[in-house]
């Protein structure tokens, strides 16, 4: 039985639609041949089969391979100015 049952499915908080995620991210102003590197060896693991049946798939969770490091910035660019009005309706202050 998976830990997290229904991962990557849709959820209604405050009236946005939220889905949940992980990622590996790098500090800003990282140089590109870095993030490159970081993209090529995660791109690895996730399409490695095994690894994603004996560990990710115990834990419920499902890959998900971003095409580039500019995708994946784009995808949490959007994240937040999706989310951002629930923070701020919410009073909810950095830590």
């Amino acid at each position: 039985m998976a830990v997290v049952p229904h991962n990557r499915r849709w959820r209604k908080v405050a009236g946005v639609e939220y889905e949940s995620w992980w990622g590996l991210l790098a500090p800003t102003g990282t140089a590109a041949p870095v993030l490159g590197r970081l993209h090529s060896e995660l791109t690895k693991v996730v399409r490695d089969k095994d690894y994603i049946e004996t560990r990710l798939g115990k834990l419920g969770l499902e890959p998900f391979e971003s095409p580039s490091p500019a995708d994946a910035a784009a995808l949490v660019r959007t994240y937040y100015a999706k989310l951002a009005p629930v923070v701020e309706k919410a009073s909810i202050k950095p830590q």
